[in-house]
């Protein structure tokens, strides 16, 4: 990462359950544990958006809209969510019959036994 990251400092505490999920998972990603919350919270930036607009929404009186902007917004998650499984599920699919061809490759061909004549 070059240069200087631009953003407001603040101090949090990381609930003890969380804790050694959030470091197995930087380690994972190779970044410490703060830039990879960080990242995170960034990515996390247009729901946040969403939660805000709408709870303005309910709070002045707007309760139906509210509610559907943020029925919406759960829907056109999921829709993005469902899409990345797929997309997931094609990948895996593909990986399997390229290690299943390999292993095929790779096994030694045996004679087939010719059947036993009867007497």
């Amino acid at each position: 990462m070059g240069g200087k990251l631009k953003g407001h400092r603040m101090m949090i505490t990381v609930p003890e359950e969380v804790y050694p999920d959030l470091v197995e998972l930087s380690e994972l990603s190779g970044m410490p544990p703060a830039t990879f919350v960080r990242l995170m919270l960034k990515d996390f930036g247009p729901q946040l958006r969403v939660l805000t607009e709408n709870i303005k929404r309910s709070r002045q009186g707007d309760h139906t809209g509210a509610l559907l902007g943020l029925t919406s917004h759960l829907l056109q998650s999921q829709h993005e969510l469902l899409g990345l499984g797929a997309e997931s599920i094609r990948e895996a699919s593909q990986i399997a019959a390229t290690v299943s061809m390999a292993v095929a490759k790779d096994k030694p061909k045996t004679a087939a036994k010719r059947p036993r004549k009867r007497k």
